[in-house]
C-alpha cells in the first residue's frame, strides 16, 4: 500500500476487548489474540458461555461491555449485524483517546456513519470483514477485507500489522456489500432453495448414487443451513443490493427453465455465452481439478 510510513505507533501487545467473546467469530479472535500474548477481556451478554470461553484461554470477564473497552487498547465488536452499529456508539464514549474501535460486520453501510462519529471522540475507527469462518485455523491464505472508514492507508497499516498471516484487501462500503450480496447474501438464497427442494428426500440413497458435483454441493447447503438463523436472516434481510439480485437470479432460472424446453441451438448458445464470460477468470481451466480435489476431501472426511 505504500501508507506504513503514515500509520500510528502500535505497542503490541496491545490489551484487547472482545464484545461478542462467547459467540463463534467472538471466541475465534479471542483465541487469536491470547495466542498472540495480547491481554484479552471479553464481555457478552450470555454469561456462562463467555465464563467458558474465558476460563478455556486464559481471558479476563468483563461484567459490561463499557467495563471490557475502558482500558482496552482495541475493542473488537463481535456482535449480530443488527446490533453493531448500537453497540459501537455505547462503547466509544468509554474508552480511551488513541484506541481502536473495530467491528467485523458482513454489511457496512449499517456502520460506516457511527464508526465515522467515534473519531469526534478521540477513536481511531477500523471497519474489517474476515473472510472466513470460525473453524479456521491458520489465517495464512485466509481474506480479510478492510472497508476505510477515515483512511484507508493507515487502517490497511494497522490490520497487516496484527493479522501478519492474512491475505489483506481494500474494498470501499458500497463496492464491499454489492460484492457480499453476490458472494454471501444470493449463495446463501440459492442453498436454501435447494435445500427446500431436498426436504424430505433419501439424502442416504442421493449419496450413494451420486458424484462429484452433488457431493460438493450438498456439503455447502448442509453447511448454510447449520449456521445461527438469526445470522442468515440478516444477510438476506439488511444487504440494500441482495434483492436485486435475488431477482436478477429467478428471472435467470426462469430464462433457463424455457431455454431447456426449447430447442438444443438456444441451448448451446447460452452455454457458449457462459463460457466465455466464467472464461475471463484465472481458475476456469482448472474448475473440475479443484471439484474433484473438495469431493476427495469430503470423501476422506467421511
Amino acid at each position: 500500500m505504500g501508507e506504513e510510513a503514515t500509520a500510528p505507533r502500535l505497542n503490541l501487545p496491545m490489551k484487547v476487548a472482545i464484545i461478542g467473546g462467547a459467540g463463534r467469530m467472538g471466541s475465534w479472535f479471542a483465541r487469536y489474540f491470547k495466542a498472540k500474548g495480547f491481554p484479552t477481556i471479553l464481555s457478552d451478554v450470555r454469561d456462562e458461555e463467555t465464563h467458558v470461553v474465558a476460563q478455556a484461554i486464559g481471558a479476563e470477564l468483563a461484567d459490561t461491555n463499557l467495563d471490557a473497552v475502558e482500558c482496552a487498547d482495541m475493542a473488537l465488536v463481535c456482535v449480530p449485524i443488527k446490533k453493531t452499529r448500537e453497540v459501537i456508539l455505547e462503547v466509544a464514549p468509554n474508552m480511551k483517546r488513541g484506541a481502536i474501535l473495530t467491528e467485523i460486520s458482513s454489511i457496512k453501510s449499517l456502520t460506516m456513519d457511527a464508526l465515522r462519529r467515534t473519531t469526534s471522540m478521540g477513536i481511531r475507527p477500523l471497519s474489517l470483514h474476515p473472510m472466513f469462518g470460525p473453524v479456521t485455523g491458520c489465517l495464512k491464505g485466509k481474506t480479510i477485507v478492510v472497508v476505510p472508514v477515515t483512511d484507508g492507508g493507515v487502517e490497511y497499516s494497522i490490520t497487516k500489522r496484527m493479522f501478519e498471516e492474512a491475505e489483506i484487501t481494500v474494498a470501499d462500503s458500497e463496492e464491499h456489500d454489492r460484492a457480499m450480496a453476490v458472494a454471501i447474501s444470493l449463495t446463501y438464497f440459492m442453498n436454501l432453495a435447494l435445500a427446500q427442494v431436498l426436504r424430505g428426500a433419501d439424502l442416504i440413497s442421493l449419496k450413494g448414487l451420486a458424484g462429484t458435483t452433488f457431493t460438493v454441493q450438498l456439503a455447502i447447503v448442509e453447511s448454510v443451513v447449520a449456521e445461527d438463523p438469526s445470522l442468515v436472516e440478516s444477510l438476506l434481510k439488511e444487504n440494500s443490493f441482495t434483492e436485486l439480485y435475488v431477482d436478477r437470479f429467478i428471472s435467470e432460472a426462469e430464462t433457463l427453465r424455457e431455454l431447456i424446453k426449447g430447442e438444443t441451438k438456444n441451448f448451446n448458445e447460452l452455454y457458449n455465452f457462459l463460457k466465455a464470460s466464467l472464461g475471463r477468470d484465472p481458475d476456469y481451466l482448472r474448475a473440475e481439478e479443484r471439484r474433484y480435489k473438495v469431493f476427495k476431501a469430503l470423501r476422506a472426511s467421511g
